[in-house]
């Protein structure tokens, strides 16, 4: 229920002027309505004025009792399972992250190891006339254009047929 700057007045005892102060301090929160002036709603009022009596609103005290209690440790033991839950997942992901990083470092260098094996097994000379001509691969032998685009054009083709390679 909204009550106007009158009625609150009326209900606390107070100025006008006391309570605009306490609006535009911002102690007394309030709302403006379809009229434009300011309002404020009952459950502000028994926030601000504890004491004060409104007609037609009963305000009860909640006592906890036995049921309540029970209810609350259960819900304690309740949010402590889900934080052991919450520690469990977190260390799982930390443990996941750490194995995947191993995987991706372990297959680099894993890759690195063939051509080397291969290196030491043929000789390096073997081994660049291999990577180069693609032998063991489905790549046939390069072209003769193929060989002037990689080997940097025909000025270089012409140089080694006059000078040798």
């Amino acid at each position: 229920m909204l009550h106007s700057i009158q009625e609150i007045c009326e209900l606390t005892g107070d100025s006008r002027s006391g309570i605009y102060a306490m609006l535009n301090e911002g102690t007394l929160s309030y709302v403006v309505g379809k009229d434009g002036k300011r309002k404020v709603e009952t459950s502000e009022l028994l926030r601000v004025f504890p004491k004060i009596e409104i007609p037609g609103h009963e305000v009860t005290a909640v006592k906890p009792n036995q049921n309540s209690k029970q209810e609350i440790y259960e819900l304690r033991g309740m949010i402590n399972d889900l934080r052991t839950q919450i520690d469990n997942v977190l260390d799982d992901n930390r443990r996941l992250l750490r194995l995947l990083e191993h995987q991706t470092l372990h297959s680099r260098q894993q890759s690195s190891r063939p051509a080397a094996t291969e290196m030491a097994q043929h000789g390096w000379k073997n081994y660049k006339q291999m990577r180069e001509f693609g032998v063991g691969e489905d790549r046939q032998r390069p072209s003769f254009v193929e060989k002037i685009n990689r080997d940097g054009g025909i000025i270089s083709i012409i140089r080694d047929f006059f000078f040798g390679r």
